[in-house]
């Protein structure tokens, strides 16, 4: 499900402080100021800007969007005890606000005795009226029982990553394809499924691509065209985009899918044809087609087209040119990672004519300081387009992605 531009919740209130988050997904990595109010009137602010792991597993930026903050005093010394949080100069206001924050009252056996049955009502009225927003029952069912260490769950998965297929119609150099290093290359056999896919109805996510060409893939399609129109799932793929016709193009526009990342790792014609041996200028002519074609046409839940990119050593300086050929594309955004090193990268090494590929020379940590220079030069120039950059947090360091020297 795509986020909303903002969010955040209240996630605990005490005597005194409360604490929670706050995001602006056009602003992914800058922190927003929080408002609490009582009876509308603002007492205090806090910055969102403290560091939680789970907010950067959960995709919310660089993660730094939590905060924690003690009320004044004064603000605590009075009978009205329900404050209000909201994202500083806009209208929308945290999940979980309002809440009660403030000092206990000291009662007596028969008033705690009446406040106990008083709230017993209102809690069995809240559970009688309140329905669940679409999975939100089964999250919690599934976040309480890993927060208890249970090994039986009653919560279905909330997050599926399926490769419908190992086969690709290009042997880019980064890729093990491009090694011949993918041996047993299969096609998933959806006959194992049920036919109503019963068994994603409550995921949050679904991934249907992993080493293939989803495109290529008729159980792909099977399970995409399988999946009800109107799921709350957000269902992504990663597509190299050559096989974008008009016709895959109008398939994938009258499905559920929610993104579309199309793998190009260069924004000029020779880089494309040494890192990933294909046609730059028709892929670019197809990804161009999707997004007219989407803009084009309405639909209840709008496609995100985004074009993404692995840095290295051969593209490292093209970073700032491939946020404009975002920009001039009309995608939603530009995706990063950057060349990972494993043991089996070790003989990676391929001959294209003048030009030799050697994974381990390729790695940024090689070259740190051009790698973040550039980053910067692309981070700016994104600004400049309006055009979000999205970085795998878990390949670079700090609020801002970093790049350090080390051997491979």
């Amino acid at each position: 499900m795509t986020k909303a531009l903002l969010n955040g919740y209240v996630d605990c209130a005490t005597e005194t402080t409360v604490s929670g988050w706050a995001w602006d997904s056009r602003k992914p990595n800058e922190p927003v100021v929080v408002e609490i109010s009582r009876n509308e009137q603002p007492i205090a602010t806090i910055t969102a800007d403290q560091f939680r792991q789970d907010l950067l597993e959960a995709q919310f930026g660089n993660g730094c969007h939590a905060f924690e903050i003690e009320l004044p005093a004064d603000a605590l010394r009075t009978d009205v005890r329900v404050f209000s949080a909201r994202i500083s100069g806009s209208e929308f206001e945290l999940n979980r606000s309002p809440f009660r924050c403030g000092p206990v009252r000291s009662v007596g056996p028969r008033s705690d005795r009446a406040h106990g049955d008083r709230l017993s009502a209102e809690i069995m009225s809240f559970l009688r009226a309140w329905k669940a927003p679409y999975g939100q029952a089964n999250r919690l069912s599934s976040v309480s029982a890993r927060d208890a260490g249970l090994t039986r769950l009653e919560a279905r998965p909330q997050w599926f990553m399926i490769e419908t297929t190992s086969h690709c119609n290009l042997k880019c150099v980064i890729c093990p394809h491009g090694h011949d290093a993918m041996p047993g290359k299969t096609e998933l056999d959806t006959s194992y499924f049920s036919r109503n896919l019963d068994f994603v109805a409550l995921a949050d996510r679904m991934q249907l691509f992993g080493t293939g060409e989803p495109l290529m893939s008729a159980a792909f399609w099977e399970i995409l065209e399988a999946i009800d129109p109107g799921t709350h799932t957000e269902i992504s793929i990663n597509s190299n985009g050559t096989l974008l016709t008009g016709e895959r193009i109008d398939r994938l526009l009258c499905s559920p899918l929610s993104w579309i990342s199309i793998s190009l790792d260069a924004a000029r014609p020779d880089t494309y044809r040494r890192v990933r041996g294909g046609d730059f200028e028709l892929v670019i002519s197809r990804v161009r087609n999707l997004i007219l074609e989407r803009n084009r046409r309405p639909r209840t839940k709008r496609l995100a087209v985004y074009i993404n990119l692995t840095l290295m050593r051969e593209n490292i300086e093209e970073f700032p040119e491939f946020v404009d050929l975002a920009a001039d594309l009309g995608a939603d955004g530009v995706q990063v990672c950057q060349l990972l090193w494993h043991d089996q990268h070790q003989t990676w090494r391929i001959q294209k004519g003048d030009w030799t590929f050697v994974y381990r020379d390729q790695l940024l940590r090689n070259l740190p300081e051009k790698a973040n220079d550039f980053i910067h030069r692309a981070l700016a120039r994104g600004l400049t387009r309006n055009m979000p950059i999205v970085f795998d947090w878990s390949q670079f360091e700090g609020a801002t992605p970093v790049v350090h020297g080390q051997g491979a």
